[in-house]
């Protein structure tokens, strides 16, 4: 009897790791679909020269979508005035990532602590054309 209680205690504990692995490939699969729509809207950016008002709702959008957040708690800055040809545009982005360990209340983490954030800070150069009329 003394044998199968200790198994159980220990397949239990055991559990968690396994659990967590699973966890952290969603996260990282989670990221990298995050890194994906932010180059798309950088791209975006670069050919209109600055990062519209449209790309900032259509990113916050997808965002909220791929990380399983809010769109309020996604703080989205970027150079707000066109710029011409090789000038550099400015973009950040700062988003939750929620529940990194599986197993939180098993270890005592609170789910307000259960979290953290991404941030992605870039300058990349425009490619807008001037043109005159």
């Amino acid at each position: 009897m003394k044998n199968l209680i200790t198994t159980i205690a220990s397949v239990l504990i055991l559990m968690v790791y396994l659990l967590q692995f699973i966890n952290n490939q969603q996260i990282h699969n989670t990221v990298m679909n995050i890194d994906r729509e932010i180059n798309c809207i950088k791209e975006i950016s670069k050919q209109e020269g600055y990062l519209s008002g449209e790309s900032r709702i259509e990113l916050s959008s997808r965002l909220s979508d791929v990380a399983n957040c809010d769109s309020g708690e996604i703080v989205i800055k970027g150079t707000e005035e066109k710029k011409s040809r090789g000038d550099l545009i400015h973009i950040y982005v700062k988003l939750p990532i929620k529940k990194l360990i599986v197993a939180n209340d098993f270890f005592g983490i609170k789910d307000t602590d259960n979290m953290g954030f991404y941030k992605f800070d870039f300058y990349t150069t425009s490619e807008h054309l001037e043109r005159e009329n």
